[in-house]
C-alpha cells in the first residue's frame, strides 16, 4: 500500500511538472500576446499553471498558449457562482447560450459556470485581429446565460 502511496505522488509531481512546462515556442507566442496586452493598456500576470491573466473593466481573464503549428489558445472570463442555483435550469442555459453563440462554450463547473473562447493561431497578429471580438463574444455569452436562467426561474 505505501509502494502505491508513493507511486501515485510521484505520478502526480510529474504531472504538475509537465503542465508548467512551455515550449520554447509557446513560450515566445505568450510573450507576444503578453505585450500585446500591454501595449493595449492591460496589466497582465502569469498565474500558477502558466496562463495570462488580467482584468478588463473589473472583470477577469485569463488567456492559455498550448501547442504549436498552429498554436492553441484558450481566453476565459469569470464566470459567476450558481451555488444556490437549480443546476438543471443551469445547464438548460448554458446549453441554449452554447447553442446560439459562435466559436464560445458556457460549461456548468462544480458550483460556478465557466466561460471559454477556443481558436488556433498560428501567428501573435491572428490573435490581436479576433482579441476585441472575443472578448465581446465572451460577454454575449454570459449575458445568454444569464438572461436565460432569469426568464426561466420560478
Amino acid at each position: 500500500m505505501k509502494k502505491i502511496l508513493i507511486l501515485f505522488c510521484f505520478c502526480c509531481s510529474l504531472s504538475c511538472v509537465a503542465q508548467r512546462t512551455m515550449s520554447a515556442k509557446e513560450l515566445s507566442f505568450r510573450t507576444g500576446v503578453e505585450n500585446f496586452l500591454k501595449e493595449e493598456g492591460f496589466l497582465p500576470s502569469i498565474d500558477s499553471d502558466g496562463d495570462l491573466q488580467f482584468k478588463k473593466e473589473g472583470e477577469l481573464y485569463w488567456i492559455s498558449v498550448k501547442n504549436e503549428n498552429p498554436t492553441y489558445i484558450e481566453i476565459s472570463k469569470s464566470g459567476f457562482s450558481c451555488d444556490d442555483a437549480e443546476k438543471g435550469l443551469v445547464l438548460k442555459a448554458c446549453n441554449y447560450a452554447n447553442m446560439n453563440t459562435r466559436s464560445a462554450k458556457a460549461c456548468l463547473r462544480n458550483e460556478s459556470v465557466l466561460l471559454t473562447i477556443e481558436m488556433y493561431c498560428h501567428t501573435v497578429d491572428e490573435f490581436k485581429y479576433v482579441f476585441y471580438s472575443s472578448l465581446r463574444t465572451l460577454t454575449t455569452i454570459k449575458d445568454m446565460v444569464k438572461d436565460y436562467y432569469s426568464k426561466h426561474d420560478e
